[in-house]
């Protein structure tokens, strides 16, 4: 069930990140939810950077009173500053300051993953703003100066949070009435066989007010029928996204779990911002992800996997090993032809994207990867939307929208038809698509624009040549998450 971090350490060899550390971490009865958090946390650089430095100043050298947040900053401390770069650790100090702060997580029942969350990050902030506000009432400065927006000002805020705005328009009088609400998470209804784009179109979708969920107008004094919508009026700097795979079932009185396949792109363009929003169509990539493994959010089992230096690392408490940006597709979750599988298998709960900076470019996001020889059919994944190849192009799938199918599209004349291959693309997002390879020809289709603006062009092997070399790691990671589902479940 996994490698320990000395196999990874010997995989990764002279790639190793200079400074960087992967251990796992102990389970003390049902703590992998904590686990998988945490350790997603700990590579959100932001939240780490910031978490460290609250210990050099707060903690370091001090002696304090144990809180949620001086427990995780000595614990994300001991591995920043570990002489070893791998290993095992555990997290104890913390579990057991986190069971005396809040009974829900006094026993040893497995607990929701993002409910811990939730629990963390707010508490986390209630900490800073206490001692900010201390601190103030210290150096004579009784009020702070109003928000325009709502929310706070920790780093908790700065690097997690967001602003919602609830706008409904009354269908009586047609006046308007806009509120804010800020946010550090999103919570986002799921389909079966969908995508994450399409849920966020959802979540902002129109929707009227009737019957007992009639809205009061100011302008009318009264309830009467309307329309409302969600949009972003503020993009966070690291957005959270939480797939509500439990559903209460009332005659059964327990939750069960949506184990339905919601596909989602390592890269994220948001398109239910408001106009006027800072940075509204600013880039997100894919960081961190949390999979809930069974069947309901008491049962099963949780794992993380993160990205650190382009390589995608699967933690499983202890136990930790190399992945491929292929394998995150395990965690899409069951088709329909799947059900009976679904609710026990490994699926997204917790996605994390960060912010993307432009000024690191494509290589933060590392090389395009293929699965296997040049003779062969290959997936090739791609940052920016970017794929190489020759031959026929067999298929095309986003991870980001739903394409309409795509018929045997011939591209091994000279002249290539770009509104032909451009007319089935949606956006900028990352697309797979399937190729025949066969150097030394290549084609490069770009979607750097719009789906109006594609670029097709024929291109010399030589340039491209390093996109299709494969790591020394690379040839050691295929082992899926499913074989950790396979042992929860004693298959």
């Amino acid at each position: 069930m996994g490698l320990q971090g000395s196999k990874i350490e010997k995989d990764l060899g002279e790639d190793f990140p200079p400074g960087e550390h992967y251990f796992g971490w102990e389970n003390y009865g049902n703590t992998c939810y904590t686990n998988s958090v945490l350790q997603c946390l700990y590579y959100l650089l932001p939240f780490r950077s910031k978490i460290i430095e609250y210990y050099e100043r707060e903690v370091k050298n001090r002696n304090r009173e144990d809180t949620l947040l001086t427990c995780t900053s000595e614990f994300f401390n001991s591995i920043h500053t570990s002489r070893k770069r791998t290993g095992v650790i555990g997290p104890k100090r913390f579990i057991n300051r986190l069971r005396k702060e809040n009974e829900i997580f006094r026993g040893y029942q497995q607990q929701d993953a993002h409910e811990f969350l939730n629990y963390l990050l707010n508490h986390i902030a209630e900490i800073l703003e206490k001692e900010e506000k201390h601190k103030r009432k210290q150096e004579g400065v009784e009020k702070e100066e109003p928000k325009k927006e709502p929310g706070g000002n920790t780093f908790i805020h700065s690097i997690f949070e967001g602003v919602l705005t609830n706008e409904t328009k009354c269908m009586t009088c047609d006046s308007v009435t806009y509120r804010d609400e800020a946010f550090l998470d999103l919570s986002v209804d799921i389909e079966q066989n969908t995508s994450l784009s399409a849920c966020l179109r959802n979540f902002s979708q129109m929707e009227t007010l009737r019957g007992e969920d009639k809205f009061f107008c100011d302008t009318c004094h009264s309830k009467q029928e309307a329309e409302k919508s969600i949009k972003i009026k503020r993009l966070p700097q690291i957005l959270v996204l939480h797939l509500k795979r439990f559903k209460y079932i009332e005659q059964a009185q327990k939750f069960k779990k949506l184990g339905y396949r919601v596909t989602f792109p390592l890269q994220l363009r948001l398109e239910n911002t408001m106009p006027e929003a800072p940075d509204a169509d600013r880039m997100y990539h894919l960081k961190s992800v949390v999979c809930h493994i069974g069947t309901g959010p008491n049962h099963g089992h949780y794992v993380s996997i993160s990205k650190s230096y382009d390589r995608w690392i699967l933690f499983d408490d202890e136990n930790l090993r190399l992945m491929s940006e292929n394998d995150l597709k395990i965690c899409y979750g069951a088709t329909n032809e799947m059900l009976t599988y679904a609710r026990r298998s490994e699926c997204g709960y917790l996605l994390f994207y960060e912010q993307f900076d432009e000024s690191e470019g494509q290589g933060r996001e590392g090389p395009m990867e293929t699965n296997g020889g040049s003779d062969k059919t290959e997936k090739v994944t791609c940052s920016h939307g970017l794929v190489a190849g020759r031959a026929k192009l067999l298929g095309v799938t986003s991870v980001g929208h739903e394409i309409g199918g795509l018929s045997m599209v011939d591209e091994s004349a000279d002249d290539v038809d770009s509104s032909l291959v451009g007319s089935f693309f949606s956006s900028v997002e990352p697309t797979c698509i399937e190729l025949d390879i066969s150097p030394p020809s290549l084609l490069v289709i770009s979607t750097q624009g719009d789906k109006d603006n594609i670029s097709v062009q024929k291109s010399s092997p030589s340039c491209h040549e390093n996109n299709f070399k494969e790591g020394k790691h690379q040839r050691q990671h295929t082992a899926s998450l499913r074989s950790i589902a396979a042992a929860y479940h004693g298959e």
